[in-house]
Parts: C-alpha cells; sequence; structure tokens
C-alpha cells in the first residue's frame, strides 16, 4: 500500500484550503500535542468540523497523541477523552502515542492504518497483511502551503 502524505498548517488563514485535499481521501491523520491542555480543546472543534464534511465521511481516523516523551502528557486514553472519540461511530478510529522527535510510535499507527485500509493481503505486505514501512512516503502533486511563521 502507498500512502500519500500532505501536512496542512493549523493556521486559521490556511484553513479555508484544506477542503482542496479532502478528495478520495481515505484516512484522516491529525495529530494533537499531548502535553497541551488547553489546545486539546481547538483541536477537539477542529476534528469535529472535519468529521462532519461530508467528503471525508468514510475516512478513517487515526490520531498522534505526540510528544508521549515528556511527564506531563496526556495518555491515549486521555486523548481520546478529550476529543470525545468515544462518541464517534460512524468511522473506525485509534489514538497512537508518538513521540516526533524519535519517530517512536508512528510505524505502529502507520501499521494500524494499513491493517484497517487494506485487511486482506496488500501490495507490499508481509505475511499477516502487516507493510513494512519505511522513509517512503510520495510527496504531493497538489501544490504546498503557506509555512507557518
Amino acid at each position: 500500500m502507498t500512502f500519500t502524505s500532505w501536512v496542512v498548517g493549523r493556521r486559521d488563514s490556511i484553513r479555508p484550503l484544506w477542503r482542496y485535499y479532502y478528495p478520495n481521501t481515505r484516512a484522516l491523520i491529525f495529530v494533537v500535542d499531548s502535553t497541551d491542555n488547553d489546545g486539546i480543546n481547538r483541536a477537539k472543534d477542529e476534528l469535529q468540523r472535519m468529521m462532519y464534511e461530508e467528503e471525508l465521511k468514510d475516512a478513517v481516523l487515526l490520531v498522534f497523541a505526540n510528544k508521549q516523551d515528556l511527564p506531563n502528557a496526556m495518555k491515549t486514553s486521555e486523548v481520546a477523552d478529550q476529543l470525545d472519540l468515544q462518541s464517534v461511530r460512524d468511522r473506525r478510529w485509534f489514538v497512537q502515542s508518538c513521540c516526533a522527535t524519535t519517530g517512536g510510535g508512528v510505524l505502529e499507527g502507520l501499521d494500524w492504518l494499513n491493517r484497517t485500509l487494506c485487511p486482506g493481503k496488500c501490495e507490499g505486505s508481509r505475511p499477516g497483511g502487516s507493510t513494512s514501512f519505511q522513509n517512503s512516503f510520495k510527496s504531493s502533486q497538489y501544490p504546498a502551503l503557506p509555512s507557518s511563521q
């Protein structure tokens, strides 16, 4: 299985552009700062808005709970509670702990995504349906969004 991913900024001025990336989306990867107790409420609001988008109605949801290496990080169950994921009944979702600085947890989350999107044997899969992920993400043909400053 091949993943094509886009990193879209979270600035308010960029959010209206997100919808151009929605067509044919099969999965949504949402990254939250597990140490930001105030920001998690903003993240919840934004995630709920996206969940109601018609073009994302069939997309599965993978939430990366980032900064798990820090002592004040919320556990994945707390992140799920804060994002009110228990109320999401119309799609599959999973919260994976991760640490962006070390890469810890990222492959496990992508493996869940692969198994969820391709429950049988997929191209490039190992026996048992699990894909061996490496740094092989394809860049998007879509124009780059302005970077945060």
